[in-house]
């Protein structure tokens, strides 16, 4: 990032000379400009403010040690998953996303829920449908191609449409929402709502079915 020159987006400090605790100050992460090259940024952190703080998006910590970063994700005592932005989206604008956006017990309640789902022989048996998805999507990528779309995404969205009981033909849908609510949560936060209400409703939806007409499938 230091070899960015002029052209250098104003919301992605120089590296330069600075102390790395003076950098984080006017770091946003939701800059564009960091997702290509994040890496000497961070290194400068480690190295000169493992535990910095950004005075952007109304504010927040940045831990850039794996130590660090391991120790708070187990630490829910201290440390709370239910806030999982920054900014943070308003109380009464948020959706719940159990079990990412739960602290135990709760967390602990959904994901006993969720186990039997992803026992070794559960597993197993998505391995026929992995191969097939994989083989048929490259199969697909001719001539020049964009790996993460073309293929990267799609692999395991497929795959996990099968465990929910999804469609896995609406994965393009699940694409644009995924875009939405993680990678423009910053730069269009109604959007990103806007997606996270699709995403339930639609999910919604199928659970009604299942209630109908049930399967051996997560939603049911």
């Amino acid at each position: 990032m230091s070899n960015l020159g002029r052209d250098r987006d104003p919301m992605i400090p120089s590296t330069g000379d600075a102390d790395g605790c003076e950098l984080a100050k006017t770091f946003d992460y939701w800059s564009p400009a960091f997702a290509p090259d994040p890496y000497p940024l961070l290194r400068r952190l480690r190295a000169d403010c493992p535990v910095a703080r950004s005075d952007e998006l109304e504010g927040y910590y940045i831990l850039s040690r794996y130590e660090d970063v391991n120790a708070a994700l187990r630490d829910h005592a201290t440390f709370t998953s239910t806030v999982m932005t920054a900014p943070a989206i308003p109380v009464e604008a948020r959706l719940p996303v159990p079990p990412l956006d739960q602290d135990p017990p709760s967390h602990t309640r959904c994901r006993q829920l969720l186990l039997p789902f992803f026992t070794p022989a559960r597993a197993a048996s998505l391995e026929a449908i992995a191969r097939d998805t994989a083989r048929k999507l490259a199969a697909a990528c001719t001539g020049t191609i964009e790996a993460y779309m073309s293929y990267c995404f799609p692999m395991p969205t497929v795959v996990i449409s099968q465990i929910l009981g999804v469609d896995a033909t609406d994965y393009r849908q699940f694409e644009d929402w995924i875009a939405s609510t993680v990678d423009g949560q910053g730069v269009d936060p109604g959007a990103a709502i806007d997606a996270s209400t699709e995403i339930h409703e639609y999910l919604a939806a199928l659970l009604a079915r299942r209630q109908q007409e049930p399967r051996d499938d997560l939603l049911t």
